[in-house]
């Protein structure tokens, strides 16, 4: 089936509406937060920017390892289109109370409604994934999954760029809280066009022991030694994709003295990077050899980050009395443009690293508790993540500039590297 047709066929254009505008409002939201914090709420708090960050990202992630096992456990006992629409309604009411929040510029409030965005998107998380192989067929999977994820970080890029430039103008807290309320209700519409789909497991009991079904859920999905793989790839891609997506604000002001409107260039530009790569994923496979893709995309991952650190560790601050904008900081030499062509190739080989990964979890899980395996990876993610978070708090503690940070995690993507042939050498994943 081509793309097209595929994208408007409502077994897959729906739920692949409501999961593009699920990722374009937590993102949305989050940005702007993460630009209001960063440029006035930290100042006006007395709070060191890049740990108001740190702690507004662990708010974000937590809830994915808290509640994942118990998410993925619900989605396999109940239709998963009636979670999605249940999901879609309480995103709703959640964008009501972040629009409130906003309006009132209560940055405690903001941060909790931050938390229970990630609670809501925990538990969308296993249902997303696991009801697409209930809707495509096997041999539509991987272009599926590249549509799934090229659309998820097209619309992340969309809230990412609109969040950063929109917040900080006249009125600009008033349009984002207004265009919050409007789009999660375009996803409320979209989900109750989602062809119903039949139970995975009717007759499984839920452990509502949120610590015991998690813990007994990851181990059980590890036991698989497939599964164990695009688990741990997985796992690593966001790990560090969220490091470098978390720390670009700072970057941005404290080495190149740029201002929101650069953040936002950066933003964008790296979610177009993980994009493209997704959706010409499902080209490039048939162009190599599958045992040897993911290490290679995460070798290009591994080259442009250094070349990156290399250029921000020889660049100066643009002469200015004031941080510099989009045009400024674009005009300035070819080493400014260098470090954004690194962000974006950076991204496009981490698109092509993840989209296969995703499509092997789905195809070698069981059926009756795919959802279950797909939480096991999401918690498996929150904890990467989660420990990425604290290990850049502790580097910062010590005394490291945002250079050293990146720079060590760019590093740790060479023993991932060597792990990844061992693991898919002659084991090539299924991608059919």
């Amino acid at each position: 089936m081509s793309v097209r047709n595929l994208v408007f066929s409502r077994r897959f254009g729906a739920v692949f509406a409501c999961i593009t505008l699920s990722a374009f409002n937590d993102n949305y939201f989050k940005n702007a937060l993460i630009i209001l914090l960063t440029y006035e709420l930290a100042t006006k708090m007395g709070v060191d920017i890049a740990v108001l960050i740190s702690i507004a990202a662990a708010f974000f992630i937590l809830p994915f390892f808290f509640c994942s096992g118990f998410a993925g456990e619900l989605a396999d006992a109940m239709p998963k289109h009636q979670l999605v629409r249940i999901l879609k309604v309480t995103e709703a009411i959640l964008m009501v109370a972040a629009a409130g929040a906003l309006l009132i510029e209560q940055t405690w409030a903001l941060l909790a409604i931050l938390f229970l965005i990630g609670v809501q998107a925990a538990f969308f998380g296993p249902t997303k994934y696991a009801i697409l192989p209930q809707l495509l067929a096997r041999e539509e999977l991987l272009l599926g999954n590249g549509l799934v994820e090229g659309g998820t970080f097209m619309s992340i890029l969309l809230g990412t760029l609109l969040g950063g430039v929109l917040i900080l103008q006249p009125n600009g807290v008033l349009i984002v809280a207004v265009s919050l309320i409007l789009v999660s209700f375009f996803g409320v519409y979209a989900a109750w066009q989602v062809p119903v789909t039949e139970t995975a497991n009717p007759g499984m009991k839920v452990n509502y022991n949120i610590f015991q079904s998690t813990w007994r859920m990851v181990l059980h999905a590890f036991e698989n030694l497939r599964l164990r793989m695009p688990i741990l790839g997985i796992s690593w891609f966001w790990a560090i994709g969220a490091t470098y997506l978390t720390q670009l604000p700072v970057f941005t002001k404290e080495v190149i003295g740029g201002n929101e409107m650069v953040v936002t260039l950066f933003n964008g530009v790296f979610t177009v990077g993980v994009a493209l790569g997704s959706f010409l994923c499902p080209y490039v496979v048939h162009r190599f050899h599958a045992r040897d893709l993911s290490p290679l995309a995460l070798a290009g991952v591994l080259l442009f980050g250094l070349d990156l650190c290399w250029v921000g560790y020889h660049i100066s601050l643009l002469p200015a009395e004031a941080l510099v904008g989009m045009g400024t900081f674009l005009r300035a030499s070819f080493n400014h443009i260098r470090i954004t062509a690194d962000l974006f190739f950076m991204a496009f080989c981490g698109g092509i690293f993840i989209v296969p990964l995703y499509t092997q979890l789905q195809t070698q899980s069981n059926a009756v508790e795919r959802a279950r395996t797909i939480a096991s990876n999401n918690v498996v993610n929150a904890l990467f993540i989660s420990l990425a978070s604290v290990v850049a708090s502790i580097l910062y503690a010590q005394k490291l500039s945002v250079l050293h940070v990146l720079l060590l995690f760019t590093l740790c993507n060479i023993p991932v590297i060597a792990l990844l042939r061992r693991l898919t050498h002659g084991k090539p994943p299924v991608i059919d």
